[in-house]
């Protein structure tokens, strides 16, 4: 139960947050003090986007050659935009530019089928090995057993996103492993397939960073291992330093070691040259590669433009009650009555055990209803048993008592989800009504 007075101090800092808000990213001031401030940076901008992006795509081709995942489907290939001026009429209503989805495929509708890329750039009988020991996507009555692999949504999400966001986003090896080991566990996914690929997507970072490879490095940022071999040394799965030696990109991504990797999930390139015309994957991941490099350096130099979307003239010139404002109130109320919630049942734990089982519990609310779109497919693909588990098992790792968490997920989940319902239901009634303001 919230008392008068604390309803009036949520009032008060939900205000606030409404004015800070307004000022720092929808006013005129902040739409061009936001674009200088991305421009002083474009420089780094250029330069760390190019090897972020570069390390997360050529290490997810992984899921194509092993999966056979199309390149569609993974992300953050298939994240791409094209953005376009308004006409006069749509910008006099707000709109300061359009962002339209895009597919990969529709780039260069080739790509759909991973032989074309194996036949043209390895040796014919490494391509027909590869393509016909993948494992693919099964349907009972036709598939055949023992070269398909029959998975929930849930499954083939984590395989073509969230691994990926878990493992290339800025964090220690040890949380890495622990997200990654928290989905395995709750979608009962078979521990050597996730040890191999935990291996290789620790190797591929190492690989960006410490080494100079031919078709993957950066001379102004990788180093020189020393040694005249093509040489790694990255903590592998069980947090253990590994050395291992490498041809090239392609050796990383589908080789074999012995003692880390597992027969079924690797092909053993050491004894002879993969290549055909190497030339040919390099045109085609260096294209690709630079189109999505491209389209994301785009988005974000406009980014205080796009923040700004959908507010008239009148309402960046002065701070007044708006549509904007109260979709972003509501975020901001929810993450109030969330922390409210959470305190009726950690009241009596210290404040910095407080603070993280709200951390924790704000944490479940934006896995099933943020915005962000990049990784979060699994956990909406997740059956409630197996979020459960996920989240719980997740946080233990982190130091928090299960049996706390377990109180917290049964008694405000409900709570929850109405929450988040109703944002995203507000939101779309947003972006529906200036959608139609426009047409």
């Amino acid at each position: 139960m919230i008392s008068m007075g604390m309803a009036s101090q949520q009032a008060w800092e939900i205000l606030e947050r409404k004015k800070a808000y307004w000022s720092k990213a929808l006013s005129n001031d902040a739409v061009f003090s936001n674009l200088f401030s991305t421009l002083e940076i474009f420089d780094w901008l250029t330069f760390f986007s190019d090897t972020v992006l570069s390390d997360t795509l050529f290490s997810s081709l992984i899921s194509a050659v092993m999966f056979g995942i199309s390149l569609d489907e993974i992300e953050p290939w298939n994240i791409l935009y094209s953005i376009e001026l308004p006409t006069t009429d749509e910008f006099l209503r707000g709109v300061l530019l359009k962002i339209v989805p895009k597919n990969i495929l529709d780039v260069d509708p080739s790509l759909k089928d991973l032989f074309y890329l194996l036949v043209n750039s390895l040796k014919p009988d490494v391509a027909k090995t590869i393509y016909e020991s993948q494992l693919t996507k099964g349907y009972y009555g036709v598939s055949k057993y023992g070269f398909s692999y029959y998975d929930p949504q849930a499954v083939r999400d984590f395989f073509r996103s969230t691994v990926y966001f878990m493992t290339k986003t800025p964090a220690d090896i040890v949380t890495a492993k622990n997200r990654v080991d928290a989905s395995a566990d709750s979608l009962d996914i078979a521990p050597h397939v996730v040890e191999d690929l935990f291996n290789r997507l620790s190797m591929m970072t190492v690989i960006k960073e410490k080494t100079i490879t031919f078709d993957y490095a950066w001379f102004d940022y990788s180093s020189f291992s020393g040694s005249t071999e093509e040489t790694v040394e990255f903590i592998s799965y069980n947090l253990a330093p590994e050395e291992v030696e490498y041809a090239d990109l392609f050796d990383a991504i589908g080789g074999g070691w012995f003692d880390l990797s597992y027969f079924d999930y690797c092909f053993f390139t050491e004894e002879f040259e993969v290549y055909d015309h190497p030339w040919i994957l390099d045109d085609i991941t260096l294209r690709l590669r630079d189109i999505i490099y491209s389209d994301f350096r785009n988005r974000f130099t406009l980014t205080s433009y796009l923040v700004a979307n959908y507010i008239p003239r009148e309402e960046r010139e002065e701070f007044k009650p708006s549509d904007r404002l109260e979709v972003f109130d509501e975020d901001t109320s929810h993450s109030l009555q969330i922390e409210s919630l959470v305190n009726q049942l950690v009241s009596d734990l210290p404040p910095a055990q407080q603070n993280m089982y709200r951390v924790a519990t704000k944490h479940l609310y934006s896995l099933r209803y943020g915005d962000n779109r990049r990784g979060l497919s699994m956990y909406k693909s997740m059956s409630e048993d197996e979020f459960k588990a996920w989240w719980i098992d997740y946080w233990v790792k982190q130091g928090l008592d299960p049996d706390i968490l377990s109180r917290i997920y049964d008694a405000f989940k409900p709570a929850i989800d109405s929450l988040g319902v109703t944002r995203v239901r507000d939101k779309l009634r947003f972006i529906r009504s200036k959608l139609r303001s426009v047409s």
